[in-house]
């Protein structure tokens, strides 16, 4: 998810740096390289762009 969208409909009416922290404490996005929030991944169309890259555990049913 690109931070202008993250930052407008995740965050909306909260701190993004405590969302952030939340996210990263129930393991739902992924790192990027030395622990930053937002990895570098290749999107189509916008080339290597940082992002918050959510994985699959959003959608478990297990406790963390």
């Amino acid at each position: 998810m690109l931070p202008e969208a993250f930052k407008a409909e995740v965050c909306k009416g909260h701190d993004p740096k405590a969302v952030v922290r939340a996210l990263r404490k129930a393991g739902w996005i992924d790192p990027g390289e030395g622990g930053r929030p937002m990895p570098k991944p290749r999107l189509p169309g916008l080339g290597l762009t940082r992002c918050y890259v959510f994985n699959g555990r959003m959608w478990s049913t297990e406790e963390n």
